[in-house]
């Protein structure tokens, strides 16, 4: 076998591979951006477009014949050299998208997510309450109803705590307190609208 005509081939169907995928910039700019995410996903174009012709080449001209198996460094050369080529392009691209800010008054944003369950949930308790006085059927609701209001109570106390003092004890005793009313306020929100 010539190696060098045989590896002059492969450099040459690489190439015109990998150039023929570059012209995908010239028809999609937007595709390709100027930063780091654009250049990678160029790089994955090219490389993938360099990698069909490289195999089809290696169908063709197989580096050796099928009696002819003494060596594999070969191939194992071709594809440690493919492989990285070929996942040049498969990274998660990052996000472009900043994490949404914070409250003023917020600690971090457990508490701010704390602090918003506890405002839809006095919300609904509100609406509730409503339901419940306006709806002469619905008065045995009314011990329900006022076991969520203390469990929303219990929950706004430990978020206070929780809020001037984020330990991990005090977002526990939140996590938990909030669950409560979660649970408290669902089940009543079903019996109240069947």
């Amino acid at each position: 076998m010539n190696w060098k005509a045989w590896v002059h081939s492969l450099i040459a169907a690489a190439i015109g591979g990998a150039a023929s995928a570059l012209g995908a910039i010239l028809i999609s700019p937007a595709s390709f951006p100027d930063n780091g995410t654009g250049w990678a996903h160029l790089g994955a174009v090219a490389a993938f477009g360099a990698i069909v012709p490289v195999l089809a080449l290696l169908k063709q001209s197989p580096l050796w014949g099928s009696g002819d198996k003494t060596s594999k460094l070969p191939v194992l050369l071709l594809a440690t050299l493919l492989l990285p080529a070929g996942l040049a392009g498969c990274h998660r691209a990052a996000s472009t998208t900043a994490p949404a800010a914070l409250a003023p008054q917020a600690v971090n944003s457990f508490d701010q997510q704390s602090y918003q369950d506890l405002l839809s949930f006095q919300a609904t308790l509100a609406s509730l309450k409503a339901s419940i006085e306006a709806d002469a059927n619905l008065v045995t609701l009314k011990p329900a109803f006022e076991q969520a209001r203390i469990a929303y109570n219990t929950a706004e106390a430990a978020w206070q705590i929780y809020h001037a003092a984020a330990t991990e004890a005090n977002k526990a005793s939140l996590s938990t307190a909030l669950n409560g009313v979660r649970t408290d306020v669902t089940n009543l929100q079903k019996a109240v609208t069947p």
